[in-house]
């Protein structure tokens, strides 16, 4: 017999290598495409809501807060190895 899940969004059963594990919820295929998004870096899923985003990464609030920043100017997501720090320890993006 095939171990089964429900999904915590729809409340449809489905068999668990059909399903995604999302922040501790069990998602089917269908509910995990509309609602998460995958993080850039590190390839996890994660609701699409807690996601951090700008017009050029999707990031998960772990990997945002390890290995990137914002833009102090702009607000664009930058790597912290890629910011250009001031001596008020404010990131700035190349074009800023």
């Amino acid at each position: 017999m095939k171990e089964t899940r429900i999904c915590a969004n729809c409340g449809a059963e489905h068999p668990i290598e059909d399903m995604f594990e999302v922040e501790r919820d069990w998602l089917c295929e269908d509910c995990a495409d509309r609602l998460t998004v995958i993080c850039d870096h590190c390839a996890e899923r994660v609701y699409e809501e807690n996601a951090v985003e700008d017009d050029t990464h999707t990031l998960c609030d772990h990997c945002f807060d390890e290995y990137y920043v914002r833009c102090d100017d702009c607000g664009r997501i930058i790597h912290r190895d890629r910011a250009y720090w001031d001596g008020d320890d404010n990131a700035y993006c190349m074009s800023c």
